[in-house]
């Protein structure tokens, strides 16, 4: 039986050398290495990119911003004035009116500017001037001067000009015996467009003439009822005009309310701030 021998490398070393081992290497088969480069990406796979610390906007790119509004603190509206607020009257309004309407604005907390070229004893302004009916108040507001025994001085209304106008006005009228519809009420509509060519927006509370001890009573009645009318022909969204409340309806007593029958006492003053407080307290919002 014959038996067939295989050649390793050491014997063909012996019979060829050296140079037959490099010839036998030589003619190897060659083992393809297993790549180990970056895959390659199919057409259907998406690279996922980390972004870097500052992205960079191509044409195509949308920035979105989150507006965030800012809540108003008690230390930015303390930096918003106060509305300013002017009581325009007779002698009721000069003598104590604004006082004791200031005060109680105070006593609640309200922050409201006074504002007027006459300042009380209590060193509050005002615009009050006693004696005046609507005529002379009309008269002096378009002429830019309050005359008054000879006397003028300037109004200085476009520095005074409110955004709350409190019109305490009529009882001059009534006792002066003028007609409320030929003089007093167009009056009242003459004073509302000079405020209002100053200042669109203001405004305005016609305050009911108060009741008096005297004749010509029945006068103040007719205004007052007047005034109803004429608060719905003026108002307007931009520039309201509100009505006060009667001090009537408030027990208004004539013998105690009154110091003369015309000028009221502690108490009337007291009657005629809760009547204007019921419409002002809708309008001033901002507190201490």
């Amino acid at each position: 039986m014959s038996h067939e021998r295989k050649f390793s490398r050491r014997d063909f070393a012996k019979l060829f050398g050296v140079g037959g081992l490099l010839f036998l290497a030589s003619c190897a088969p060659k083992i393809p290495l297993k790549e180990t480069a970056s895959p390659t990406l199919k057409n259907t796979e998406t690279p996922t990119l980390l972004p870097s610390k500052s992205p960079t906007l191509t044409k195509t790119s949308t920035l979105t911003v989150t507006r965030t509004e800012a809540v108003p603190t008690k230390e930015d509206e303390r930096k918003i004035p106060p509305p300013k607020m002017m009581v325009l009257g007779d002698s009721i309004t000069k003598f104590g009116f604004a006082d004791y309407l200031s005060e109680a604005l105070n006593e609640e907390g309200y922050q409201v500017e006074f504002v007027g070229s006459n300042i009380s004893n209590k060193n509050v302004k005002n615009e009050g001037h006693g004696g005046f009916s609507t005529i002379e108040i009309e008269r002096d507001l378009e002429d830019g001067f309050w005359s008054w025994g000879g006397t003028e001085t300037p109004t200085h209304l476009d520095e005074n000009i409110p955004n709350i106008l409190v019109l305490e006005l009529g009882t001059n009228d009534a006792a002066s015996g003028l007609n409320p519809e030929k003089i007093t009420i167009p009056n009242f509509r003459k004073i509302v467009t000079i405020f209002r060519s100053k200042k669109p927006e203001v405004k305005i509370i016609i305050f009911p003439v108060i009741p008096s001890a005297l004749e010509w009573d029945r006068m103040v009645k007719k205004i007052n009822k007047l005034f109803l009318d004429l608060t719905r022909e003026l108002y307007t969204e931009k520039s309201p005009v509100f009505l006060a409340p009667d001090v009537r309806s408030d027990n208004f007593d004539t013998d105690k309310d009154l110091v003369d029958g015309v000028h009221p006492s502690a108490s009337g003053y007291q009657k005629m701030v809760k009547s204007c407080m019921v419409v002002l307290e809708k309008m001033i919002s901002r507190k201490n």
